[in-house]
């Protein structure tokens, strides 16, 4: 037998081991790769479990309107608030909202305050027509603020949704036709303006008879 086919039997053993040695390699990778999609998958299940399956509370709406209720977040809002339970309704009031931007009437969304189970919170609405309820077991000092919160609209004395306050465009806030640069406790019957805008440019004590129907 020949050196040179020696060489070449030799030659055909190593190839044949190092191509066992790659399919073993490859076969650990593909193991080592199914036990990782198997853990992110439980640590994902994990995670939405504790969640209660729903999804993340989103951030306040800071875009342009329309403002749709935001329910997602919802009792975590209201607990951070501190808000009474709805229960016997004791104190029950309405005030009436009107939103404008740069001139324009902006929709108060019906069902504001309920998420997604249907519960509500004590300040809520029914109806798109800016009634305000406010219906808890005990008298309690709702903010103007506390609205927007419980709506998810990004809102301070010089902020109203994606707006800040520069030059002449303002927040604007009138409680009964006159113009106040405090976060108010609302009462009962209360007609509130929140506008953004140049002054003058929307009515600061719009006709309230939605209430009337409250």
């Amino acid at each position: 037998m020949s050196s040179r086919q020696i060489s070449k039997r030799e030659q055909a053993r190593l190839a044949e081991q190092q191509a066992a040695a790659r399919n073993a390699r490859n076969a650990r990778l593909a193991v080592v790769g199914t036990l990782a999609l198997v853990v992110l998958a439980v640590i994902g299940l994990v995670l939405a479990q504790q969640g209660g399956g729903q999804t993340a509370a989103a951030g306040p709406l800071t875009g342009a309107p329309p403002w749709p209720a935001q329910p997602a977040g919802l009792t975590e809002r209201v607990e951070a608030l501190g808000f009474p339970p709805v229960g016997d309704e004791s104190y029950h009031a309405h005030v009436l909202l009107t939103v404008y931007r740069n001139g324009q009437q902006v929709p108060v969304p019906a069902d504001m305050g309920y998420d997604e189970r249907g519960s509500h919170a004590s300040l809520h609405t029914h109806t798109p027509d800016g009634v305000i309820h406010m219906e808890a077991d005990d008298p309690y000092p709702y903010r103007l603020s506390h609205v927007f919160r419980v709506w998810g609209v990004d809102f301070a004395l010089n902020r109203l949704g994606g707006d800040v306050a520069r030059g002449p465009d303002q927040v604007h806030i009138y409680v009964n036709g006159q113009h106040t640069d405090s976060d108010v406790v609302l009462e009962d019957g209360d007609n509130v303006v929140v506008a953004y805008g140049r002054a003058g440019s929307f009515p600061t004590e719009p006709d309230t008879g939605a209430l009337a129907t409250a």
